[in-house]
């Protein structure tokens, strides 16, 4: 999931249905890194709650 493949990343979101605190952390670490587009993510994820 990196900005080169940003399709990879909504297809990780379409695939989480109860995203575990693992997979929370690592969107939240994702975000910190600037990897990933966290507002993008949360379109797909509605229930994806940033901490």
């Amino acid at each position: 999931c990196l900005k080169e493949k940003p399709q990879s990343c909504t297809d990780i979101a379409d695939k989480i249905e109860v995203p575990s605190a693992l997979v929370l952390s690592h969107l939240s670490y994702l975000r910190r890194k600037n990897i990933i587009d966290v507002d993008r993510v949360k379109e797909r994820v509605p229930y994806y709650k940033i901490i």
